[in-house]
């Protein structure tokens, strides 16, 4: 059945579906089926390969840290030093849990909107409160998570530790699920727009590309309805390796967007300047690891203990 859906995907115009475009086309011929079939496939087929995809993406991202110098650390050290009098808040798109381990390690408190020990469970209430002290971080998973799960019972919950039983609760796409499965995704959508509207907020962006149309909507609008917010666009690679995001600058004059080889702001495109030898600049903070260590540095050095007299 996977091959047929690649296939049909194929024929429409995606020469080369990624998974997650495979798992949004999956989940919207589940919608259409119904009781009924799909393209030839019967409903619960389609539910056991869209269960399948999702368990495949959690095995393949549920990786461990490798040390405790990697750009996850180095800005749960910055988030960690920095006294401050608002809460920094982090949307990521990403299933895998590396910045929930970077923080941890470096002991950073955060909340993700979920609570609870045993089965923690998400609660929206609490993720609509501002109440938390600021040096508590805001950790949004826009896009779902490998230790998401959803349950009858117990609605959208946290699997904590190898839990057995449904598949992670990921969605890739903007499709209207069916109430419970698409909560989640409309609650951090409406975290991130409730930040855009804050007075002077910043956001960096950092190895996002700009292809969720959703998630690019709520940032130009929120920037449009507020001039001023500014959103750093640090991307990795060349300005024309994004041509599609250079569209929302020309709405957007407050989306900044910095690249290898030169920028967009104040929606007028330029090179980087010479270096005073006469030699090429490059901007390398879109590469994630030069960013992190630039919060390394921001962070200062760790304290080390007294050498024995």
């Amino acid at each position: 059945m996977h091959k047929s859906v690649v296939e049909h995907l194929v024929e429409d115009g995606v020469a080369k579906p990624n998974i997650e475009v495979i798992l949004s086309h999956v989940r919207a011929m589940s919608r259409i089926a119904g009781k009924k079939d799909c393209l030839g496939h019967k409903r619960d087929a389609i539910d056991r390969l869209e269960t399948a995809i999702c368990e495949f993406i959690a095995r393949a991202v549920d990786q461990s840290l490798p040390s405790s110098l990697t750009p996850h650390h180095q800005i749960g050290r910055w988030l960690r030093s920095q006294a401050r009098q608002e809460a920094v808040e982090i949307f990521t798109t990403n299933y895998d849990l590396l910045i929930e381990q970077g923080l941890e390690a470096q002991k950073a408190p955060y909340f993700d909107g979920f609570v609870g020990n045993r089965q923690p469970f998400l609660d929206i209430a609490a993720i609509e409160q501002e109440q938390l002290p600021a040096r508590w971080t805001r950790v949004w998973k826009l896009h779902g998570s490998i230790n998401w799960q959803y349950e009858k019972s117990a609605g959208v919950i946290r699997r904590v530790g190898n839990s057995a039983g449904g598949a992670a609760l990921i969605h890739p796409s903007h499709l209207k699920y069916e109430q419970s499965r698409r909560m989640p995704y409309l609650i951090m959508i409406d975290r991130l727009r409730n930040f855009l509207k804050k007075p002077s907020a910043v956001l960096v962006v950092s190895g996002y590309s700009f292809g969720d149309e959703h998630i690019n909507e709520c940032v130009v609008e929120g920037l449009r309805s507020n001039p001023s917010a500014v959103v750093f666009g640090l991307l990795y690679g060349k300005l024309d390796d994004y041509k599609h995001a250079h569209e929302f600058t020309t709405t957007a004059a407050n989306l900044k967007l910095l690249a290898r080889d030169g920028a967009i702001v104040g929606a007028r495109r330029g090179p980087w300047k010479k270096a005073a030898d006469g030699t090429d600049v490059e901007f390398a903070h879109g590469d994630f690891a030069v960013m992190g260590e630039l919060y390394g540095e921001l962070a200062g050095a760790e304290p080390t203990a007294p050498s024995a007299p």
